[in-house]
């Protein structure tokens, strides 16, 4: 079964575990890409007499990790020259075999050490908030993420880089959708209304002409007219096409990522339409710059005109 790292004390005592192993004078440092979930341990060793020695003294001269808990290793010669050394990592059954044979007539070498990183633990990692605030024509939302406890981290390791982390923006959306297609809702669900509580149950004539009405308006919206506009909207929603309407301000922290749909509703049950829109954006922490803020702003206004031209 394929391991996550779970919590800190998951990837501290892992690092832990690794390190130890080694041999020598070392530098070590995290490195977690949020976009893959992927986290790198990576160790600077200087291949100087005593690491020699003791790769020597192994019975054998390898290091195995299970393809269950790690999910790939890397070796790079830093000195004499930077290189890949490829024949220095292979796969052997279910296991990632490192060769300190193929590293001990170099000066430096960085190994490279990735896992597979739960995503709730990333979260957990970071305080992150996404706070609206109403301007005239737009919306803003002031964006911050912060490492938790960056002086944890630092126990294990000399320097902790969290890149590509994600701070999603609500915008809602199907208030502005039913405030297009209100006229109808609104005056179908008075006369379902009035037929529910009408005073005089037998005043036939103005029941007739209410379920009438009724039958009308529920043409009307089920129209093919109606129901083209709805397909027009729906592709008008498409996330890579919302981007017109988001964009980042007085920042670099911050970088405007993609959009996404979240959560659905059946606009007058015919067509599945978000209830809004995630505007995800990204940044990168580290132990030096633990904290980052933004500011991203939402085009309402001009959202607003767009999507009632489609309805007239």
């Amino acid at each position: 079964m394929v391991n996550y790292v779970r919590d800190t004390k998951d990837l501290l005592d892992t690092a832990k575990e690794v390190s130890e192993w080694f041999k020598g004078d070392k530098h070590e440092s995290l490195h977690v890409d949020c976009k893959r979930n992927i986290g790198t341990h990576t160790i600077n060793i200087e291949v100087e007499h005593h690491f020699v020695d003791w790769v020597l003294k192994l019975i054998k001269h390898e290091k195995r990790f299970d393809l269950n808990d790690v999910y790939n290793v890397k070796v790079y010669s830093l000195k004499p020259r930077f290189e890949i050394v490829d024949d220095a990592v292979y796969n052997e059954g279910d296991c990632i075999v490192l060769d300190f044979n193929k590293v001990i007539n170099l000066d430096l070498v960085k190994i490279d050490i990735e896992y597979r990183m739960d995503n709730d633990f990333l979260k957990s990692l970071v305080r992150s908030r996404s706070t609206p605030e109403p301007l005239d024509d737009a919306q803003k939302f002031h964006l911050s993420a912060q490492l938790r406890d960056p002086d944890l981290l630092v126990k294990n390791f000399k320097s902790v880089d969290l890149d590509e982390y994600p701070v999603t923006a609500g915008v809602q959306l199907q208030n502005k959708i039913d405030s297009e297609i209100a006229p109808y809702l609104s005056k179908l669900s008075q006369i379902e209304q009035e037929l529910i509580t009408c005073p005089n149950p037998r005043d036939t004539k103005k029941l007739a002409n209410l379920k009438q009405e009724q039958t009308r308006l529920q043409r009307k919206i089920k129209d093919k007219k109606l129901q083209d506009r709805l397909e027009v909207i729906a592709k008008f929603l498409d996330p890579s096409q919302f981007l017109r309407y988001v964009r980042m301000e007085d920042s670099n922290d911050f970088r405007l990522h993609k959009c996404e749909w979240n959560e659905l509703f059946q606009a007058l049950d015919l067509t599945p339409l978000p209830q809004k829109m995630n505007v995800i954006s990204r940044t990168d922490l580290s132990i030096k710059k633990p904290a980052k803020s933004g500011s991203l702003l939402y085009e309402e206004s001009k959202f607003s005109t767009d999507i009632r031209g489609i309805f007239n």
